[in-house]
């Protein structure tokens, strides 16, 4: 099992293959979805969200309970969502990559203050590190100029 394989869960293994961003890998999923022979348990959560509802919708259409023209509205109205669902997602992963490389870099920071002597420098540095901690912009150059 080196390869990263998970013979328990092989949709896992397709999942870190399928680029939801490539138009006509997210076509033939859409379509699969609508037909329901698509698998998406595993997907992420803005992906399993849309597939579901895709899928229900493909259901209702063809026991004949709506009509196709408002199943095309539904549709469009679905994808609407699911790409404001997938922006959130990945403004919110932009974010947690940044917290996480300004902890990393104020951890470095606190390591220069614990080994520098010169107190103006401590006091520079410190000021970075609540800037990085903190993320407001221009709180050191804002503390030094006072």
């Amino acid at each position: 099992m080196g390869n990263g394989s998970n013979p328990q869960h092989p949709q896992q293994d397709i999942m870190k293959k399928i680029n939801f961003n490539d138009p006509a890998t997210f076509e033939k999923l859409e379509h699969m979805a609508y037909e329901n022979t698509l698998d998406y348990t595993d997907f992420p959560p803005a992906e399993y969200k849309y597939f579901d509802k895709l899928s229900q919708l493909g259901s209702i259409y063809r026991s004949g309970q709506l009509p196709k023209g408002l199943c095309k509205e539904r549709k469009d109205a679905y994808l609407c969502d699911y790409r404001k669902d997938a922006d959130k997602t990945r403004k919110n992963h932009e974010a947690e990559v940044g917290y996480q490389e300004n902890i990393r870099r104020s951890d470095e920071l606190r390591c220069e203050i614990n080994s520098t002597r010169n107190h103006d420098v401590k006091l520079m540095l410190a000021l970075r590190c609540i800037e990085l901690m903190t993320g407001e912009e221009g709180f050191e150059r804002r503390n030094l100029n006072e």
